[in-house]
């Protein structure tokens, strides 16, 4: 039992409580540095007043060692004293789709700028959905297509009267136009071309359909 008090004798370092200003830790700021890491902080002070592209710097030590958070507060300390740098927003670029255009805005705007755009495809969406039914589209609409089909009509008139010139015969059916043969003032069909003697098959041999 005396052998054991002598052994754990030596294990405790006295330590005078009297010499400290403070009650609890709780009093106390939060240490800037972690304490026994000299070295390391020296070497992350060096890396990080190289300004030149290339240079990095990279943590080495064992898991669990607190390595990120001292790094991370270094770095906190260091960029509070440097000046705020710019925000980079990637917008598409619709004539090279592979290569984006970059925006530059000042800290705090780019986040600005993402929620206007937000706000704006929204009322876009709304306002587009209002435009395609409303009576004044519908109006033009109307207005476009029977423009678009009296102008067909007239060029299919011409055409039907160029063709009637040649002993051709233009025809409109559900799938589209046909061109047939005249002979002898009548328009054949397929099945009639085929009965045809073979010099007349060779003057007008053809039945066409375009769409």
């Amino acid at each position: 039992m005396e052998k054991w008090k002598i052994q754990q004798e030596n294990l405790l370092t006295p330590f005078n409580l009297e010499g400290l200003d403070f009650e609890t830790t709780n009093c106390l700021s939060d240490l800037k540095e972690t304490p026994g890491q000299e070295r390391a902080y020296l070497a992350m002070e060096f890396g990080f007043n190289i300004r030149q592209k290339g240079f990095n710097l990279y943590a080495m030590g064992p898991s669990c060692s607190g390595k990120y958070v001292a790094i991370k507060e270094f770095l906190n300390n260091k960029a509070s004293g440097e000046n705020v740098p710019w925000e980079w927003c990637y917008v598409n670029n619709f004539e090279k789709s592979h290569r984006p255009l970059y925006l530059k805005f000042p800290a705090g705007r780019a986040n600005e700028f993402k929620e206007d755009n937000k706000r704006l495809l929204e009322d876009l969406h709304g306002a587009i959905l209002s435009a395609f039914v409303s009576e004044g589209y519908r109006n033009k609409r109307q207005e476009i297509e029977e423009e678009l089909k009296n102008k067909q009509q007239d060029e299919l008139s011409d055409i039907r009267e160029r063709a009637k010139k040649e002993g051709i015969s233009l025809i409109e059916t559900p799938a589209g136009i046909a061109f047939a043969p005249i002979i002898d003032g009548n328009v054949l069909m397929p099945e009639q071309i085929t009965n045809l003697p073979g010099n007349r098959i060779q003057q007008k041999p053809f039945f066409t359909v375009m769409r």
